[in-house]
């Protein structure tokens, strides 16, 4: 946690925002307060409505403070995949000095931007066995953070961290769900988009999917011309079928929404697939252990089972509580059911 004592972890999401207030306890994080919140309206915003949509979400979040009285000012932002570039390189090993002024040389050759409009910075996130060192870097331009920086301010909030929001829910994990001689995927199937990250003894490494949760919604919009709210009900309602019964012509419409949705899981499991053949023909070929699954993508009936089954591995939820201390005042049962939600608001805090 920040040295604050204490802080809040905001997670901006494409459709929902999460908050978390923690403190500094004296056996580790403690969890004060948490909030789940659709966006409502955010559909309005293209990416020309930048501004708009930064409002629309500042005065929802000034809402919400005020609401369930959060007391710290102080705030952890996460960043969405999609703002930050990230780059895997691979280093010679060499001391820390040599290898600070070689990560900057590659950076200049790998961010797409100049530097100067860029805020970056990198993490040595493991080794090899060719003697190099993998090396993440990561960029995002200065004045989308000046934006959200200024956003924050605005309603009385100092942002002291903005992390990629990846980052945050491996960290979120790390204290306790992962041990570190495991070979792990965590999924984390966000509105928009999802993320794969493979944990292994030496390291992590993250990848964006062309997959995302918002999408399945989107395509029910279109095929039943209805909002984006009827989409999400209909979306939560069914369920993945077996793929062989998708070949039986039937005109119930629950069987047509059924068969939409099992499409879509198909093309995430093709996604990931295809994202760790590439691991294992560009890093190292691992034998995975399990797969830890997390964000509102976790909620469609059946995808811990299919997904299992697809991949003949052992699939749990994500639960960045355990052995965390909570407050008297939260509803354990309440913030258990949603606890695979607030990976990234509590990787921040």
């Amino acid at each position: 946690m920040l040295k604050s004592k204490t802080v809040l972890g905001i997670d901006i999401g494409s459709v929902t925002i999460k908050m978390v207030e923690m403190e500094n306890g004296r056996n580790g994080p403690v969890l004060l307060k948490f909030v789940i919140a659709p966006i409502s309206g955010i559909e309005k915003f293209d990416d020309s409505d930048d501004e708009k949509r930064i409002a629309h979400i500042t005065a929802l979040i000034k809402t919400l403070l005020k609401e369930k009285k959060f007391k710290s000012n102080i705030a952890a932002v996460s960043i969405s995949s999609r703002s930050v570039f990230t780059r895997f390189v691979k280093m010679p090993f060499s001391d820390l000095k040599k290898l600070d002024r070689m990560i900057n040389f590659e950076a200049q050759q790998q961010i797409p931007f100049p530097l100067e409009v860029v805020s970056w910075d990198y993490q040595i996130v493991g080794k090899n066995q060719e003697e190099e060192y993998e090396v993440l870097i990561a960029a995002i331009k200065q004045d989308i953070l000046n934006k959200q920086f200024q956003s924050l301010n605005s309603i009385s909030l100092t942002p002291m961290i903005f992390d990629v929001g990846a980052l945050a829910t491996y960290n979120s994990l790390l204290r306790k769900q992962i041990s570190v001689e495991e070979n792990i995927i965590i999924l984390d199937l966000g509105a928009n988009p999802a993320v794969m990250i493979i944990h292994q003894p030496n390291g992590y490494w993250v990848r964006t999917l062309s997959y995302s949760s918002i999408s399945l919604s989107q395509t029910l919009m279109r095929q039943f011309n209805i909002s984006y709210e009827e989409a999400e009900s209909l979306k939560f309602n069914g369920y993945i079928i077996n793929e062989s019964a998708m070949s039986k012509m039937q005109d119930d419409i629950n069987f047509k929404i059924n068969c939409i949705i099992t499409q879509h899981a198909k093309k995430l499991y093709t996604e990931i697939m295809r994202s760790l053949n590439f691991y294992r023909t560009q890093f190292v070929d691992i034998k995975l252990d399990r797969i830890i699954l997390c964000g509102g993508g976790c909620r469609l009936d059946n995808i811990k089972l299919y997904l299992s089954t697809k991949l003949k591995l052992n699939v749990e939820y994500a639960n960045p509580l355990q052995d965390m201390e909570i407050s008297k005042s939260i509803d354990l049962k309440e913030i258990n059911d949603v606890s695979y939600l607030f990976c990234e608001s509590i990787g921040l805090g």
